[in-house]
């Protein structure tokens, strides 16, 4: 089985698994969600915010607990995210869905100003857990964040989210995956140069 030490080398490990034991729906372009952002996201490597930045993040969170009761709570990743930008008055924040390592690789959404990872739903430390803080932005994801933790997403504007609110835009099987049926941009990794079948029966 291939080494995987990076998000990276999960979403191209998932994709050839499937390739080689699935067969995607007809019309879907992609072999699942791992293969959509292994083709379209971007990854977002670890910057501190300015002072200017910061102050957008920190309006923004406030408009949103404001408006929204939201208190960007645990396992609600996409509706903190996506609410957090319709927080923000100046239009800078944009939000992303994808897939994040934090212990586990596993879906994530997530905004970003200036391309840098604004995530009010994980935490930096662990051991604080997530008890409720009246501070957003405390012990939160604010352009930098631990070595070990990755983001790779795609962009996700509002007129695609607005009327799914809160769900998972990548993962909808409401309407048959649209964004898997979407003409893909690179090709497939290549196949698993074993069956992947007979070395796990």
């Amino acid at each position: 089985m291939p080494a995987i030490t990076t998000l990276k080398d999960y979403l191209r490990l998932m994709t050839q698994m499937r390739m080689q034991g699935w067969t995607h729906p007809e019309g879907h372009t992609y072999h699942g969600i791992e293969d959509y952002v292994l083709d379209r996201g971007v990854a977002f490597a670890a910057a501190a915010l300015t002072p200017d930045e910061m102050g957008v993040v920190s309006r923004a969170a406030q408009n949103t607990m404001e408006m929204a009761d939201c208190q960007f709570r645990p396992k609600e990743c996409f509706g903190n995210a996506q609410l957090l930008e319709l927080g923000d008055e100046t239009g800078t924040l944009q939000y992303h869905e994808g897939y994040g390592r934090y212990y586990v690789d596993c879906l994530h959404g997530w905004v970003t100003i200036n391309s840098k990872v604004v995530d009010l739903t994980w935490r930096r430390d662990p051991e604080v857990g997530h008890r409720f803080m009246s501070d957003p932005l405390e012990n939160r994801i604010i352009g930098d964040f631990p070595e070990g933790m990755e983001y790779i997403g795609v962009r996700i504007p509002p007129d695609v989210f607005l009327d799914k609110l809160c769900c998972s835009i990548l993962d909808d099987p409401r309407d048959n995956y649209p964004l898997l049926r979407t003409e893909r941009i690179n090709a497939p990794p290549p196949p698993l140069p074993f069956d992947l079948r007979r070395q796990l029966g």
